[in-house]
């Protein structure tokens, strides 16, 4: 059951990382990685397919038809596109869904297995401690934006 712990760690950092890539592609995409992943995107694909604005922070436009409100939600063949495949918020907000009932399922196991204190207790106490590190690791340092370097003196 230590394979059960160790990916119970792994997906807690992963989780903490979707997390992060969450907040800073809602709040802080003008000055993060994303900026520079949008300006790619933009130019591979052209203004008139909706993956074109994936990583920008007005993302969550593409889920409606000309990324307007009034003109209804984006439909093929007269199905409604899922949220998750518009833009990479929803995107990564369903993939740490389904980590986390990964989790929580195979914490059960572990529980059961284990049966002490410490897998009861402890164990969820480090996974929380594991993500919220993983979470201020990628937000902090791995998503900012490179600094632009002050040339004048």
């Amino acid at each position: 059951m230590i394979t059960g712990i160790i990916v119970l760690i792994l997906l807690s950092v992963i989780i903490g990382a979707l997390n992060a890539s969450e907040d800073k592609i809602n709040f802080h995409g003008h000055k993060s990685a994303f900026k520079k992943i949008d300006e790619f995107w933009k130019v591979k694909f052209n203004s008139k397919f909706y993956f074109r604005h994936f990583f920008s922070e007005d993302s969550w436009r593409n889920k409606y038809n000309q990324r307007h409100y009034e003109n209804g939600i984006r439909r093929v063949f007269t199905i409604k596109i899922h949220p998750a495949f518009t833009d990479w918020f929803h995107f990564s907000k369903s993939l740490r869904l389904i980590f986390e009932c990964s989790q929580l399922i195979i914490f059960g196991f572990v529980a059961i297995t284990f049966q002490t204190l410490t897998s009861v207790i402890l164990l969820p106490i480090g996974l929380h401690i594991t993500r919220n590190l993983s979470f201020n690791l990628f937000f902090n340092k791995i998503l900012n934006g490179r600094k632009q370097k002050n040339t004048s003196k």
